[in-house]
């Protein structure tokens, strides 16, 4: 994984309160703080995720959420969604850090990023905590291929992106720097597999 301090999600720093930024390409990803969580080599605070209320009762994903403490988004009410990000900038102030899906959705097209939305860093601005955004390549394969064969995903965490410059921009600006960023990043690596 690369741009990872030891025992943090932000290189070189002493933060770690973080919103990380995610691109959703598969419904395990919403799991996957999961796998953060044992031995917390990669973030010493606790982390969860948002989901959309419709996954709350996967079998296996619905016991992963409860242990991450994740809250459940109902897409539909705006109002309730408003109180979701509040929250989770409480909770960032307070230590715990999250994984954001900004699409809204998973993408049904390998590596391409769908929009990004504004709303959906609510919560780094009200927290005014570094966003990290992070790049994933190839989850979809195991599941949209239709292979059972072994597949290799990368995770790469990208720079942070510190409050000071953040600042002053809409939501929807810092939604597109960040959807650049990891995009750029997909492109690089893709580019590097082609080579």
């Amino acid at each position: 994984m690369e741009g990872l301090h030891e025992t943090n999600f932000v290189d070189g720093t002493d933060e770690s309160l973080v919103c990380a930024i995610w691109h959703h390409t598969v419904i395990s990803d919403g799991g996957t703080p999961g796998a953060l969580q044992p031995g917390r080599a990669l973030c010493p605070d606790p982390v969860s995720v948002v989901l959309k209320k419709e996954l709350q009762n996967i079998p296996f994903l619905k016991q992963v959420f409860a242990c991450l403490g994740a809250y459940a988004l109902d897409r539909s009410d705006p109002r309730q969604g408003m109180k979701v990000m509040l929250q989770m900038a409480e909770d960032v102030k307070n230590g715990r850090n999250f994984i954001i899906f900004p699409e809204g959705t998973r993408s049904r097209d390998g590596n391409h990023l769908l929009p990004f939305k504004g709303g959906s860093f609510k919560c780094a601005t009200k927290a005014n905590c570094p966003i990290v955004p992070v790049a994933l390549l190839d989850s979809y394969k195991a599941f949209d291929t239709g292979s059972v064969a072994k597949q290799t995903v990368q995770v790469h965490f990208l720079d942070p992106i510190y409050p000071e410059e953040y600042q002053g921009m809409k939501t929807t600006q810092i939604a597109e720097l960040v959807r650049t960023r990891i995009e750029e990043k997909i492109q690089a690596c893709e580019m590097e597999k082609t080579e």
